[in-house]
Protein backbone atom coordinates (compact mmCIF):
# COMPACT_ATOMS: atom_id res chain seq x y z
CA UNK A 1 0.00 0.00 0.00
CA UNK A 2 1.50 3.69 -0.92
CA UNK A 3 1.73 5.80 2.01
CA UNK A 4 -2.26 7.92 0.95
CA UNK A 5 -3.78 4.28 1.29
CA UNK A 6 -2.30 3.20 4.36
CA UNK A 7 -3.73 6.21 5.81
CA UNK A 8 -7.24 5.62 4.74
CA UNK A 9 -6.70 1.67 5.78
CA UNK A 10 -5.69 3.53 9.16
CA UNK A 11 -8.61 5.79 10.06
CA UNK A 12 -10.97 2.77 8.81
CA UNK A 13 -9.54 0.58 11.58
CA UNK A 14 -9.43 2.94 14.00
CA UNK A 15 -13.58 3.45 13.47
CA UNK A 16 -14.26 0.35 13.87
CA UNK A 17 -11.91 -0.18 17.30
CA UNK A 18 -13.03 2.75 18.41
CA UNK A 19 -9.25 3.92 18.55
CA UNK A 20 -8.35 1.25 20.93
CA UNK A 21 -4.72 1.00 20.27
CA UNK A 22 -1.61 0.61 22.47
CA UNK A 23 0.42 3.81 22.92
CA UNK A 24 3.76 3.76 21.50
CA UNK A 25 7.05 4.46 23.42
CA UNK A 26 7.66 7.95 23.43
CA UNK A 27 10.93 7.80 21.87
CA UNK A 28 8.95 6.34 18.81
CA UNK A 29 6.50 8.71 18.88
CA UNK A 30 9.32 11.49 17.75
CA UNK A 31 9.86 9.74 14.61
CA UNK A 32 6.67 7.43 13.78
CA UNK A 33 3.37 8.85 13.32
CA UNK A 34 1.58 5.64 14.79
CA UNK A 35 -0.79 3.30 12.18
CA UNK A 36 -2.85 0.35 12.42
CA UNK A 37 0.52 -0.69 10.62
CA UNK A 38 2.74 -0.85 14.04
CA UNK A 39 0.59 -3.69 15.00
CA UNK A 40 -1.14 -6.83 15.00
CA UNK A 41 -3.44 -9.13 16.88
CA UNK A 42 -2.33 -11.72 18.60
CA UNK A 43 -4.09 -15.07 18.36
CA UNK A 44 -3.55 -16.42 21.70
CA UNK A 45 -4.51 -13.04 23.47
CA UNK A 46 -6.62 -11.29 21.01
CA UNK A 47 -5.40 -7.97 21.57
CA UNK A 48 -3.26 -5.50 19.96
CA UNK A 49 0.74 -5.49 20.21
CA UNK A 50 3.26 -3.83 19.07
CA UNK A 51 5.22 -5.59 16.01
CA UNK A 52 8.14 -6.40 15.87
CA UNK A 53 9.89 -8.75 13.83
CA UNK A 54 10.85 -11.89 14.96
CA UNK A 55 14.39 -12.89 15.88
CA UNK A 56 16.63 -14.20 13.33
CA UNK A 57 19.55 -15.77 12.99
CA UNK A 58 21.75 -16.21 9.79
CA UNK A 59 21.97 -19.85 8.28
CA UNK A 60 25.69 -21.43 7.69
CA UNK A 61 25.54 -20.78 3.97
CA UNK A 62 24.22 -17.07 3.44
CA UNK A 63 22.80 -16.71 -0.15
CA UNK A 64 22.61 -12.85 -0.33
CA UNK A 65 19.80 -13.05 -2.96
CA UNK A 66 17.33 -15.42 -1.18
CA UNK A 67 17.43 -13.50 2.24
CA UNK A 68 14.12 -11.96 3.16
CA UNK A 69 14.45 -9.78 6.43
CA UNK A 70 11.12 -9.30 7.94
CA UNK A 71 10.28 -5.30 8.27
CA UNK A 72 6.81 -3.90 8.75
CA UNK A 73 6.70 -3.15 5.35
CA UNK A 74 7.21 -6.82 4.22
Amino acid sequence: MENEDRMKFHKEVLERVNGNLPSISAQRQNFDKETVFDYYINPDTRQWENWKPSEWTAPKRLVFSQLLIPTPDS
